[in-house]
């Protein structure tokens, strides 16, 4: 009896994670740059319960006496691209991400590519995400321009590279 009590306890706290997953899925489904999830479970602590029934070789077949959260997976496919009038909006087609560094020099990655130019010290702009946090480009330099360049003039190509006259 205590046994099937707690069989049915791990269950119902593993379909609560499951639960809390799609809900999480959810709240973000507008999110730019979210990735949904999938809970995945596995059972624990098998007994030969079923000695009438046997596996294809002749086994007993065991039962999951417990079940538990094994893990919580991003699901890392292709969503939709949003166009936007914005110069400094991308969005990758395909795999990668965009590498941004934070205030305390973390590196983080996101496929969320709405991103501003954002003054730093001196004049300087920085490549920012909606967070604050610098654009890092292919050597993981922040992408930065100083106070010479007028930034309405500025654009970046389809390739992103960025362009500035003459």
């Amino acid at each position: 009896m205590m046994r099937s009590l707690w069989t049915a306890a791990s269950g119902m706290t593993s379909q609560q994670t499951a639960v809390d997953v799609i809900a999480n899925n959810l709240a973000n489904v507008n999110t730019i740059g979210y990735k949904s999830q999938s809970a995945e479970f596995k059972s624990l602590l098998y007994q030969d319960l079923q000695a009438k029934t046997t596996s294809a070789n002749g086994e007993n077949k065991p039962v999951g006496l417990f079940v538990r959260n094994s893990a919580i997976s991003t699901i890392f496919t292709q969503g939709n691209i949003t166009s936007t009038e914005l110069d400094t909006d991308f969005a990758i087609d395909g795999k990668g991400f965009f590498q941004l560094e934070d205030e305390n020099g973390d590196i983080l990655y996101t496929r969320n590519g709405s991103f501003t130019w954002s003054p730093i010290n001196d004049g300087t702009m920085m490549l920012c995400s909606s967070e604050g946090y610098g654009v890092l480009d292919t050597t993981g330099l922040p992408i930065t321009l100083d106070d010479t360049y007028n930034m309405s003039k500025v654009t970046i190509d389809k390739d992103g590279n960025i362009c500035y006259p003459g």
